[in-house]
């Protein structure tokens, strides 16, 4: 944050924690809306917030709020479906705040990296640029996220499949490369695996690896460009890692 405090997303209080950089709670910001299936969170420079994900009633990605959690608007397009539950668990990607004040989007399908500049009035919609587009990568799911079975005693209910490919990080690095990070799901630990995308400034695809068995969720990038992120192994094991990203040689815990 720009007083150099940290803010974290609380799902199940539907606010954001402000703390200190000693970790001593400052304040708490109720959000005024419900975003749901969160994909991606960040604190702006100006001292707003902006989440990623799906709010029943509301045909967008993107919801902004200002510092004490007022709203402002909504925009980027939800997912493509025909059931209202579907467009609300699949719509949504990861974000990034640039040095700039600028928003990195990466929508987790289908796969494209937007970015945006926010105006300084929050009642004005920001103009957006598509950096990297490949179709095909990530298709979306539509319905097919949603799963409507009956149970042995004959009730109907409907459970989620989030085993697509998904966006789930977005970092600009120092030299002006983008990092895209795709997880993809699996009902089977061993299929399970994360893709590490970078881009050039341009949007060309410049380096990719995969590492098998194992899904990353990226959180945070530190001042020197890891990434912190929680490590999800095939026997169900997760923990917090640091990695440092290196093609060459993949990336490194």
């Amino acid at each position: 944050m720009p007083d150099g405090n940290m803010a974290v997303h609380d799902i199940g209080r539907n606010a954001v924690e402000v703390y200190t950089p000693a970790g001593e709670p400052v304040r708490r910001v109720i959000m005024p809306i419900s975003v749901g299936w969160i994909k991606g969170f960040a604190a702006l420079p100006g001292g707003g917030f902006v989440l990623s994900g799906g709010v029943f009633g509301n045909g967008h990605a993107i919801h902004q709020f200002d510092e004490l959690g007022g709203y402002l608007h909504s925009w980027g397009e939800a997912m493509e479906a025909e059931d209202m539950m579907a467009r609300f668990v699949g719509t949504g990607g990861a974000l990034d705040v640039l040095p700039d004040g600028s928003l990195l989007y990466s929508r987790a399908a289908p796969h494209e990296i937007v970015r945006y500049q926010l105006p300084t009035s929050g009642s004005v919609a920001p103009s957006g640029r598509t950096i990297v587009s490949i179709g095909g990568l990530l298709e979306s799911p539509g319905d097919d996220v949603l799963l409507k079975t009956t149970d042995e005693n004959g009730v109907s209910y409907t459970t989620f499949r989030v085993w697509y490919p998904q966006s789930r990080g977005v970092f600009l690095m120092a030299d002006g490369a983008i990092l895209n990070v795709i997880t993809h799901s699996n009902e089977d630990p061993e299929l399970r695996h994360t893709i590490w995308q970078l881009f050039s400034p341009s949007g060309d695809l410049e380096a990719e690896a995969r590492t098998d068995g194992v899904m990353y969720q990226p959180w945070f990038q530190c001042s020197n460009g890891d990434i912190l992120a929680s490590r999800h192994d095939v026997l169900g094991v997760t923990s917090l890692v640091r990695l440092r990203v290196n093609f060459n040689g993949g990336s490194s815990g």
